[in-house]
């Protein structure tokens, strides 16, 4: 890996798309480069760096580094104060307390600047973090995903398409939990990395990312000072409010998170013990903002889980949900998304547009080509076993479903062409889209959720509809 002028010395951290390495400029300045692991990057990928670049610059902060220029072939050069991956400190094992007790503080500094700024990172974690020891200084870099929007919406991706790292992801940055996403994502993530300095491991561990997902959504992590000895209760209780389910329950400034570092670190410091408090006593909103709960709704939810769980069964399931527009119908489906996630199921969802009028079954289309984009992301295993059986399921009118999901071809290969008919009509490859068998593998429950059937020509209504397969059954999204 080259950059022309400067030379490359060793690399300090890695993720799935960009390397960060030391190095130097001509005239032996030491500056750190990130790069795109591809010798052929993306312009999207160059264009990210730039944006990174520009953000940083933007910042003028002690706690993130700062740029030194950006290279347009896909290089950002930043300044080098000789500081280390928190990542390589945490390789050995928990870092000491006395470590510990400078570092959350000044990274609950940063972060604290970072949301004055109106700026979220999105991507707290350790390979995100330089500390330097002699001068206690740290640093926070890697800005490829942060978001100047005081809150947004994040789509529920695939566990493994999910931008960030999994192991350090609030729970409403996984699109799971009917819930925007703020400034206060980035206090869960840093609760994360805080517990992993104090135990040396993460929260949540897991090969499979849908239960990693499950695992931030509803799964509550044993507490710190029950894993290591020594590890202060008062410690233990800041790091589990870090890590609390709803933003609600967790620190609403990073002011506030640091005030109570900082008077950890001083008792410390001065008697070898820190006495317990109440976590969170000068702690004060970082902005306003409405808790985002579904009120008055329990009867209706309570109806959609029940209609869910007899669908696990191996039994089709149909609600319509009517309603005004933005009354909240889909708030109340969304919902449905955490036993979806417990029984590692899928959830598919089209809507009916006004535009599309013409084409019969277009959000049930649409919600199974966002099924087939979900199977893609599996793994390969998982993948030809899918194939093999949607293959057989299939058979010959393999090429008249990929007809109208063109995703299909992904999955079963190039096929050939559709038999020719005297006056084909889209409706009949729809109908046999929605009669084939769609297999799952696994026992995974699939949920679609057809949205705005009043510009379908049919029954002003939405439909929401469910079916669960077992290993050995074959199933259809369809109603």
């Amino acid at each position: 890996m080259e950059v022309p002028g400067y030379r490359i010395r060793d690399e300090l951290a890695r993720d799935t798309h960009y390397v960060v390495c030391r190095g130097e400029t001509h005239d032996a300045v030491p500056v750190l480069l990130k790069l795109p692991l591809s010798p052929s990057p993306h312009p999207a990928a160059i264009a990210s760096l730039r944006r990174e670049h520009e953000l940083m610059t933007a910042l003028d902060l002690d706690g993130v580094p700062r740029p030194r220029a950006f290279e347009p072939q896909g290089a950002l050069v930043l300044e080098d104060i000789g500081a280390t991956s928190l990542r390589a400190v945490l390789r050995p094992g928990p870092a000491a307390l006395d470590d510990f007790l400078w570092i959350a503080p000044e990274l609950a500094r940063t972060l604290g600047e970072l949301h004055r700024r109106r700026l979220i990172h999105k991507n707290v974690s350790p390979e995100s973090v330089l500390v330097e020891p002699k001068s206690r200084r740290v640093q926070v870099f890697d800005f490829s995903l942060a978001s100047r929007l005081p809150q947004e919406t994040q789509a529920a991706s695939p566990p493994q398409l999910l931008p960030g790292r999994l192991g350090y992801m609030s729970p409403e940055q996984t699109g799971r939990m009917n819930r925007v996403v703020d400034y206060r994502t980035d206090l869960y993530s840093l609760g994360a990395l805080l517990y992993e300095m104090l135990t040396g491991r993460p929260p949540y561990h897991s090969d499979d990312p849908l239960e990693l997902v499950h695992a931030h959504m509803a799964k509550a992590a044993p507490a710190p000072a029950e894993l290591g000895s020594g590890v202060p209760e008062v410690l233990s209780e800041i790091v589990m409010k870090l890590l609390s389910k709803t933003p609600e329950g967790r620190y609403q400034s990073a002011w506030g998170l640091r005030a109570d570092l900082e008077r950890c670190a001083r008792e410390w410091t001065a008697k070898g013990a820190i006495a317990r408090f109440p976590p969170g006593e000068q702690d004060v909103p970082e902005a306003f903002t409405i808790p985002q709960h579904l009120y008055g709704r329990e009867a209706e939810i309570r109806v959609l889980l029940e209609a869910f769980e007899r669908a696990c069964t191996g039994r089709a399931a149909l609600l319509l949900v009517a309603g005004y527009s933005g009354i909240g119908k889909t708030s109340l489906v969304n919902e449905v998304h955490k036993p979806i996630v417990r029984l590692k199921g899928r959830f598919v969802s089209g809507k009916f547009d006004q535009l599309e009028r013409s084409t019969p079954y277009a959000a049930l289309l649409q919600a199974l080509r966002g099924l087939v984009r979900q199977v893609l992301a599996e793994s390969e295993p998982r993948i030809a076993a899918l194939r093999e059986r949607l293959a057989l399921a299939l058979g010959p009118n393999a090429s008249v479903v990929a007809a109208v999901i063109p995703e299909l071809e992904l999955l079963l290969g190039p096929q050939p062409p559709a038999p020719s008919c005297p006056r084909p009509k889209p409706r009949t490859a729809s109908t046999t889209c929605s009669r084939a068998s769609f297999p799952s593998s696994h026992g995974r429950s699939i949920h679609s959720w057809c949205s705005s059937t009043t510009c379908s020509g049919r029954t002003p209504r939405r439909r929401s509809f469910s079916r669960a397969c077992s290993p050995t059954q074959r199933c259809a999204t369809s109603s």
